[in-house]
């Protein structure tokens, strides 16, 4: 008697492309980032529903910078737009990237959310850029910002030591993103 074997491609995933969340691109200056002086920029943008799994900020460095950086969503206090800036823990944070490994040309970095962090459509947040190293010296991450003529609809807050300070008239740059999902197919003999 002949056997009859059924061939079952099960797709256990499928691949999604990145969504682009929220942004603002117009890069005009860069501004220092280490641990004992500026240790964050912000910005804050409005939520759509969707998850955050990536944002991405411009980025270079000075000298050789050690230390780790990472992103972090905040939830929102102030008046939107022209007092903005984070309250409370982060939300969610990025996996932690080296200093070293940001080359001394402005580029674009990004920064992946492991667990994404599912935002409410209309509600205000922050995404900063964070760095745990580096020094006043010669030995920092540059962070590319715009403060004058900027048009985004939130606006631009720093962190020194554990003081946020809001800034109505610029604009960090930066791209946030929903997850890219990648799913594989799995091939099943049935005898």
């Amino acid at each position: 008697m002949k056997k009859i074997f059924l061939l079952m491609i099960v797709f256990t995933s499928i691949s999604f492309t990145q969504t682009l969340i929220d942004s603002y691109s117009d890069l005009e200056l860069l501004g220092v980032l280490y641990y004992s002086g500026i240790r964050s920029r912000a910005q804050s943008f409005t939520g759509i529903d969707a998850k955050l799994g990536s944002a991405k900020f411009y980025l270079s460095k000075t000298g050789s910078p050690t230390g780790k950086m990472c992103a972090e969503l905040f939830a929102h206090t102030g008046t939107y737009g022209t007092s903005s800036k984070p309250t409370g823990d982060p939300l969610a944070i990025s996996d932690s990237l080296e200093m070293s490994s940001v080359g001394t040309d402005t580029s674009l970095v990004t920064f992946t959310f492991s667990t994404p962090y599912q935002l409410v459509n209309g509600t205000y947040y922050v995404i900063a850029i964070s760095a745990a190293g580096g020094d006043s010296e010669s030995n920092w991450i540059l962070v590319g910002y715009r403060n004058t003529n900027e048009t985004h609809s939130g606006n631009y807050s720093s962190q020194i030591a554990t003081t946020w300070t809001a800034n109505s008239g610029a604009d960090l740059c930066f791209y946030l993103y929903t997850p890219g999902t990648t799913f594989t197919p799995q091939i099943i003999f049935i005898e």
